[in-house]
């Protein structure tokens, strides 16, 4: 069995913005028929952090070489839909998870 893709969304406290970030990524993935262990994490959780994806604002940025991942993602719009999958889907493409 396939290691799920391990996807972190990253904010202040970790419960408002980022659980709202988290359900869009859910709902991008899904519209894409693609499966990730995606979860929020807190700005202190975030150090040593370990996942494929993290996905930021770029105000958290200078934490991001903090975060061991393979990609990271700044968005200046958590609630910006086209934003998070025209980048998201840009990143899974560069992992070799989309053709």
């Amino acid at each position: 069995m396939a290691i799920p893709l391990k996807i972190r969304a990253i904010c202040t406290f970790g419960v408002g913005t980022s659980v709202m970030l988290v359900n869009n990524i859910k709902k991008v993935l899904g519209k894409h028929n693609i499966k990730a262990d995606v979860d929020a994490v807190t700005l202190i959780e975030a150090e040593g952090l370990q996942c494929d994806i993290v996905i930021t604002e770029p105000s958290f940025q200078y934490l991001l070489n903090k975060v061991k991942c393979r990609k990271a993602i700044t968005l200046s719009n958590f609630s910006d839909l086209n934003e998070l999958e025209g980048k998201l889907l840009a990143t899974l493409r560069e992992l070799g998870v989309l053709t």
